[in-house]
């Protein structure tokens, strides 16, 4: 018989806050309300995916931001904006759209659990382990191998975010 356990998430730390604090939350990080902001939580970003996202966020002529969170990166053009190491990621989550987890190699993702706790959904590449443990509704997939894939996952949470209906409405039962 095999038991597969997950990795713990600190429940006391993490969780949703309501639409004003959110809003206070970018301010207090300056993230812009015109365009849809994607945060990628990296130390590694050669395994987290940071090319791929740099080479669309890069090209893009989408109302996109992309974040990033960890450790330092070149200047990668105006769609994308590093925030340095951050000790209160959970707010990250919570002030952000979206998080993204483009990894080559990821066993778990625990960035993934941590975004939908504090109500953000997650754009994951397949072979992501966190995909397993997040509804359906809360994730948008994609394949690394196909661009039209991150564009078409990219498309779809614009349209969630465009629509008002991004945000994740009861974290926990995700």
């Amino acid at each position: 018989k095999i038991r597969l356990l997950y990795p713990p998430v600190d429940g006391t730390r993490l969780g949703a806050v309501d639409a004003d604090e959110r809003m206070r939350l970018r301010e207090r990080l300056g993230l812009p309300t015109d365009r849809a902001v994607f945060l990628l939580a990296s130390t590694g970003h050669k395994r987290k995916g940071l090319d791929l996202l740099v080479e669309f966020f890069g090209a893009t002529t989408l109302p996109v931001l992309l974040v990033v969170a960890g450790r330092p990166i070149a200047d990668a053009g105006p769609n994308v904006r590093y925030l340095g190491y951050r000790s209160d990621i959970e707010n990250v989550y919570r002030a952000v759209d979206f998080t993204v987890l483009a990894s080559v190699y990821e066993p778990f993702g625990l960035v993934g659990v941590e975004s939908v706790l504090c109500g953000t959904p997650v754009l994951v590449a397949n072979g992501v382990g966190c995909a397993e443990v997040i509804a359906e509704r809360q994730r948008i997939s994609f394949d690394r191998e196909r661009p039209a894939s991150l564009a078409a996952a990219m498309d779809h949470a614009l349209q969630r975010w465009r629509a008002g209906t991004a945000r994740l409405d009861d974290p926990w039962r995700h």
